[in-house]
């Protein structure tokens, strides 16, 4: 309805605010921070400021809503970088950064998973546990690279981007899917 308009952004709002004031551990949001790649100002400001504010470190990664395959184009997500990085936000934009022991290697428009994993495996290798933004269950250039990681010696992998959250197996690879913070699907659920 017309007049809930605005309703679950709100709440969405709030929700990321209190988790990342929940607890004084690090945290790291896995990608999609915007559902598209250019949102409104306002809501680009609400997010630096909740990010800026938060008491504990703070990590983000770009995911395949916060980029466009366009290089002449600027993404909510690059200027909420120039917002955050200054307060000692981490972001993994453009190559996988090491986080609190943890490996977060960011979507690509470029390059494909895998070939974001074989461009910097030295990075990568030198982590137990990866956090990135991949596909699970269809087969194309996000496919998250379990045979890949495990070669280099990761046992686990978090990601973001599928909205259901659950524990799999692939390739021996333990994966770990965040879901999304609130109920939300693309039909990946079909109940």
């Amino acid at each position: 309805p017309l007049h809930r308009r605005g309703d679950r952004e709100r709440m969405q709002m709030e929700q990321f605010r209190a988790e990342l004031a929940a607890g004084t551990g690090p945290v790291v949001q896995a990608g999609d921070i915007f559902d598209k790649t250019v949102v409104s100002n306002t809501v680009v400001w609400e997010v630096a400021l909740a990010l800026r504010e938060a008491k504990r470190p703070t990590a983000i990664l770009r995911g395949n809503h916060d980029a466009s395959r366009d290089s002449s184009k600027v993404s909510s997500f690059q200027i909420l970088t120039e917002l955050v990085r200054p307060y000692g936000i981490v972001v993994a934009d453009d190559r996988p950064v090491i986080f609190h022991g943890v490996c977060l290697i960011p979507w690509s428009p470029w390059y494909s998973a895998l070939e974001m994993v074989e461009e910097h495996r030295d990075i990568i290798a030198a982590c137990k546990t990866v956090v990135g933004h991949w596909d699970v269950v269809m087969g194309d250039t996000n496919q998250l690279p379990a045979a890949a990681l495990k070669a280099l010696g990761v046992e686990h992998a978090i990601t973001g981007h599928d909205h259901n959250a659950r524990e799999l197996d692939m390739d021996g690879l333990k994966v770990t899917v965040t879901g999304s913070m609130q109920p939300y699907s693309h039909s990946e659920d079909p109940d």
